[in-house]
């Protein structure tokens, strides 16, 4: 946890410099810190040791049938995993990790301003369930990355290219299927104000008030549809609520995004929804934690939504109010995930394949 913790910390303050004429290239050197760090990690994160070991059974056959689903795989991945063969599992970690820290380098660098990207790095290096998870779920990451590349097409309402784009993510994690709505998101630039809040805050207390009926619904939908993941469905404990306070401020900071619209980029504003819809999935993480992991596919985008309510906080005081408790709420939820039951023994000691051949 120190390490990484360390690293980090040095990648955010590195990329603050790079807000200075000074030092321009602050933010590409943190990223290539970050990627010299991150590829070369063995056996962190819960879902490591299971990569590794469908790494050795994909290439321990001769021949496989990428148009069956023989191995419950999706294609491709099966593909990369065979293409990665001759190099061995590391390579393709390696791949994995510059493949994600360069899309989320070229996300940041193309819409952020430059004086708020280590707001943004902030925020996807210290929320718990972005980089840190990523880490571990490689497929959905790679997807997840994949989809993060047909944003351009998608403000641009070229659905022609974001479509199949998706598609493609979809043939290393099928949940990314889910997103083929997202071209289409464009269109909540066109609603009333008033009516997107009103629909969205709808949403959010109908998932949260209808868990027991929503989770049969859900259960169903999913055996019938992704049944590869109904086992996960079946295994998740529902999350409970405890104080209800982390809860709460998850609430002022979608609401946070959904209101704050008065962007002078159009492209901000529609990142800023996008990434509120992230906080829909809450309510229904309660319902099975399957529910909640798929909301990350707009939860990537939150660095460039909270980074734009960051750049207009100097304009009210109780914008100043929510970044501050964004902040303590990210830091706090990035230090108790290194205690949690779930995650400790997959992420608390930073392992790399250096010092492991050394054993």
């Amino acid at each position: 946890m120190i390490a990484v913790t360390l690293i980090n910390t040095l990648a955010v303050f590195l990329t603050f410099l790079s807000g200075s004429s000074r030092f321009r290239q602050g933010f590409g050197i943190a990223i290539i810190i970050l990627i010299c760090f991150y590829a070369i990690r063995f056996n962190y994160g819960n879902d490591y040791p299971a990569y590794l070991n469908m790494f050795n059974e994909i290439n321990s056959y001769t021949y496989i049938e990428y148009s069956t689903n023989t191995y419950d795989i999706e294609p491709g991945w099966v593909f990369l995993n065979r293409l990665f063969a001759p190099f061995g599992f590391f390579a393709l970690v390696i791949f994995i990790t510059v493949f994600q820290f360069g899309t989320i380098y070229w996300l940041i660098t193309k819409y952020v301003d430059r004086n708020y990207q280590y707001i943004a790095l902030f925020i996807y290096l210290f929320s718990s369930g972005l980089m840190l998870t990523m880490l571990s779920m490689m497929r959905q990451c790679f997807a997840m990355n994949i989809i993060l590349l047909s944003m351009p097409f998608i403000l641009n309402k070229k659905f022609w290219i974001s479509v199949p784009i998706i598609v493609l993510a979809a043939q290393f994690h099928q949940s990314a299927y889910l997103m083929l709505i997202m071209p289409f998101l464009i269109y909540l630039q066109y609603l009333n104000k008033k009516v997107y809040s009103i629909f969205f805050m709808i949403l959010f207390i109908s998932f949260f008030v209808a868990g027991n009926m929503l989770h049969d619904i859900i259960g169903n939908t999913i055996e019938m549809y992704f049944g590869k993941y109904s086992i996960y469905f079946e295994e998740d404990e529902k999350l409970q609520l405890e104080s209800g306070l982390g809860f709460l401020c998850n609430i002022i900071f979608f609401m946070s995004l959904i209101l704050m619209d008065k962007c002078d980029n159009s492209r901000q504003s529609l990142f800023m929804k996008m990434a509120a819809i992230s906080y829909l999935f809450i309510p229904l993480g309660f319902i099975t934690p399957l529910l909640g992991r798929v909301g990350t596919y707009f939860g990537v985008l939150n660095p460039i939504g909270m980074s734009t309510i960051f750049k207009y906080s100097k304009q009210k005081l109780i914008l100043k109010g929510v970044c501050v408790l964004y902040l303590f709420i990210s830091l706090y939820g990035y230090f108790t995930f290194f205690y949690s039951d779930v995650f400790q023994d997959g992420f608390m000691h930073y392992h790399t394949i250096i010092t492991e051949s050394w054993r």
